[in-house]
């Protein structure tokens, strides 16, 4: 059996990579780091929307190499191409159509969206404070719209942790 993916995926500043982390820990299995933030530390912050494509391809890349480690265990990634999909609409409000054709929401077995209902602490890549529940919605939507298995991640860490393994349970 392979790996058992689950994208945690949401607006900024909603406690992915902490969760990732924990339950990767947890799980005593590999996690999938978001590319994005390595590419925008490494290029700059401004980014333009033709950076999307190789941020998304890169994103695809280390799920599948960090992926091959990883046999009979869940895979966490924080964050997926949703993340990039979102993003595009709500920032160029137009999502590039080869970054909507690599995205295959049946490559997860689990997405979590989490609730930006944590303080906001401040990073130099972060750029929407005021609109985090407006683009939680719009995550929200997508995978409703797009009937995509998921279920949302809200509290403090340990009450995310517990919900979260109690969903994954289910699906051993």
């Amino acid at each position: 059996m392979n790996a058992r993916k689950v994208a945690i995926v949401g607006p900024e500043c909603s406690g992915k990579s902490s969760l990732v982390k924990k339950l990767a820990k947890e799980y005593g299995t590999e996690w999938v780091p978001e590319y994005a933030r390595f590419y925008l530390t490494v290029n700059g912050a401004n980014y333009k929307q033709k950076d999307l494509y190789e941020i998304a391809n890169k994103q695809l890349n280390w799920e599948n190499e960090i992926g091959r480690k990883v046999k009979d265990n869940f895979l966490f990634c924080d964050t997926n191409l949703l993340v990039i999909i979102i993003w595009a609409k709500y920032v160029f409000n137009n999502v590039p159509r080869e970054i909507e054709s690599l995205y295959n929401p049946a490559a997860y077995d689990l997405h979590v969206l989490c609730k930006p209902d944590m303080e906001w602490e401040p990073d130099p890549l972060r750029e929407h404070p005021k609109e985090r529940d407006e683009i939680f919605e719009k995550y929200h939507q997508y995978l409703e719209q797009h009937k995509i298995p998921f279920m949302i991640a809200e509290g403090d860490l340990e009450n995310r942790i517990a919900d979260v393994k109690k969903k994954l349970s289910k699906l051993k």
